[in-house]
């Protein structure tokens, strides 16, 4: 729900404060997983609502919206476990140049000039790549599991 991994970090540490603090609330006559995502969706609101200082795009209430629907999906874990074979399964694929900047972008969180400088590219050519890149990566996931996945993903 949020770009920037030490926020997302943050963000779910708040989150399991949150549930354990309402856990008077829940119903348990009711689903769990769609409650502790509603608390979620309101934690990383606040979070956005915070950051006053800059507004909050369209694309990212979009992808807020996307994720919490998503997650309040009773989709299985047979579903999600095949979605991360496929991913692990495409990501086999990606050649290793592309490998090593995902690496450095979801492993060591480098961002912006960080990363492109560890990569000797230009920011534009590493936004670039990474959206290639991530693309193939949607798709070789839609074509192993038959399933779209949606555009509307945060980068």
């Amino acid at each position: 729900m949020v770009r920037d991994f030490d926020a997302a970090e943050d963000l779910f540490q708040d989150t399991v404060v949150e549930i354990l603090g309402s856990a008077d609330r829940f119903d348990p006559s009711r689903e769990f997983l769609p409650w502790a995502n509603g608390i979620a969706r309101n934690v990383v609101r606040r979070h956005y609502k915070r950051l006053s200082r800059r507004r909050v795009s369209p694309v990212e209430v979009d992808n807020l919206e996307y994720l919490g629907n998503l997650m309040a999906e009773d989709r299985g874990a047979d579903a999600w476990e095949e979605e991360r074979r496929a991913l692990r399964y495409c990501l086999e694929r990606v050649d290793s140049r592309n490998r090593r900047l995902l690496a450095l972008r979801y492993q060591e969180n480098l961002k912006g000039g960080k990363l492109a400088e560890s990569v000797n590219l230009s920011e534009k050519s590493v936004r670039t790549i990474l959206h290639r890149v991530r693309n193939a990566l949607r798709r070789c996931i839609e074509r192993r599991t038959g399933s779209a996945l949606s555009g509307g993903l945060a980068q």
